[in-house]
């Protein structure tokens, strides 16, 4: 396969991916519409949410060249406010990150999927004040990051397994990556994402939709997040 053949299929896996995101985003709003609905902090959230899932796949398609540290600065960018809205504190210590191979555009949405579900889990359920953002090198092979917070916790043993976490490890596995959750009550959550520095480049599509970009926007809809 080419080079230029694999963007391509890189290409239509995001858009493939972005049209059950967006799309279900846009069919969501026009039926508030349709059925009358006038409330304008509802409307506005369905824009931000369509909106939100538009500019992470376009942050995905533009040419990275194995910079992970750009990334995670873009996905910062999008979520720090609605972070800060929702009334937690972010603290953001991201070490410079040696190159990785393969940081190809698929492997760049997958891995902005999986921050994302993690941040948007810590939004809703926590309870927590704090929000810490860490990445750093763990010896020559390998690269984590983590997102932690300082809320209630939860016993992975008793806690079933919901989609979300599922589709989590699921694209992972799609980057030879590895998601491990540590948690116990009252005692917070950290959610580590353990990245190959030469990331497996996925022979087919990630399989796995939704982003938690609802429920993430949800939280902070009546605060008016910024702009773009």
């Amino acid at each position: 396969m080419t080079h230029e053949q694999a963007l391509a299929l890189d290409r239509e896996r995001i858009l493939a991916d972005l049209h059950d995101g967006l799309g279900a985003s846009l069919i969501g709003l026009l039926r508030l519409v349709q059925a009358g609905h006038t409330d304008p902090a509802l409307i506005e959230r369905r824009v931000r949410e369509a909106l939100l899932e538009m500019r992470i796949a376009i942050d995905a398609l533009r040419p990275r060249e194995n910079d992970l540290d750009t990334v995670l600065g873009n996905l910062r960018y999008r979520l720090d406010e609605t972070i800060l809205g929702a009334g937690m504190r972010l603290q953001w210590n991201v070490e410079e990150l040696p190159p990785m191979v393969s940081l190809d555009p698929s492997a760049v949405f997958s891995v902005q999927r999986i921050l994302l579900e993690a941040i948007t889990n810590a939004l809703k359920h926590s309870g927590a004040m704090r929000m810490r953002i860490t990445a750093r090198a763990v010896g020559e092979e390998r690269i984590e990051v983590c997102v932690a917070d300082d809320g209630r916790g939860f016993d992975p043993a008793q806690r079933s397994s919901g989609v979300g976490l599922s589709t989590m490890r699921a694209r992972a596995r799609g980057l030879g990556a590895q998601v491990d959750i540590d948690s116990s009550p009252q005692h917070g959550t950290t959610v580590r994402l353990s990245l190959p520095r030469r990331l497996v480049r996925q022979a087919t599509g990630s399989g796995t939709t939704g982003t938690g970009v609802d429920s993430a926007l949800s939280l902070v809809s009546r605060r008016g997040t910024g702009s773009a």
